[in-house]
């Protein structure tokens, strides 16, 4: 790790919503450091503000005071640097999030349309990543046609297309059976690599445990184990 800049660094996170008499502040002055090659989980009860780091650390939404930096470069709030450093990132959600109207190819070939990969191209690495999660038979089939399982593993399909270096997990598995909870986190903690972090959200004591660090919250502020 030596003279590697961390993936991303969080430095002294303030999140707030509303104004005036009615602003409540979500985050207060979190901290939090992601290197290359490890998993983070974050812990901590409903409300807490689990969420909103990880939409804070994803570039989905400015920090209301502090900073975030992504491979050393400091973003702040340059929209469009956000956008742009916004495709580091691979983000997959406690519902999948999937598009109806979509096969589960589309659905995964959607993040390289935006990133201006060819057609034939988005194809072959959108039917890759489906294959690399065991998806490789359902590429033709739809949202309402297949499992809760089977949506998460095309939705970790479609964060993984565009090959990222952070993944961001909120609850990838807090809607899933035990069987199927088991194939997604052994799926999601199998991806970390030498240029590649996991972060994830998660009310699941033993699924935090399979992380290499659990960062809890409470109330807007952490404290890591």
């Amino acid at each position: 790790m030596t003279g590697q800049a961390p993936l991303v660094e969080l430095v002294d996170i303030h999140k707030s919503v509303g104004s005036g008499d009615r602003t409540v502040e979500i985050l207060k002055g979190v901290s939090l450091t992601v290197n290359a090659g490890e998993s983070i989980a974050v812990t901590g009860p409903s409300g807490s503000g689990k969420s909103t780091l990880m939409h804070v650390m994803g570039l989905l939404t400015p920090a209301t005071v502090g900073h975030v930096r992504v491979a050393g470069e400091r973003v702040g709030q340059d929209r469009r640097k956000a956008i742009g450093m916004r495709r580091m990132f691979g983000f997959i959600f406690q519902d999948a999030k999937l598009i109806g109207g979509l096969s589960a190819l589309q659905n995964v070939q959607a993040p390289l349309m935006h990133i201006g990969v060819w057609p034939h191209r988005q194809k072959k690495l959108a039917t890759q990543a489906l294959e690399a999660v065991g998806m490789g038979h359902r590429l033709g089939h739809h949202p309402s046609q297949l499992s809760g399982g089977e949506s998460m593993r095309v939705a970790i399909a479609r964060a993984l297309v565009a090959n990222p270096s952070i993944l961001l997990a909120d609850e990838p598995t807090g809607s899933l059976d035990s069987v199927n909870g088991r194939i997604i986190s052994d799926l999601l903690f199998g991806m970390v690599g030498l240029s590649t972090a996991l972060v994830l959200v998660t009310h699941q004591p033993d699924l935090a445990l399979l992380a290499d660090r659990i960062a809890h919250i409470v109330d807007g502020t952490m404290v890591e184990g």
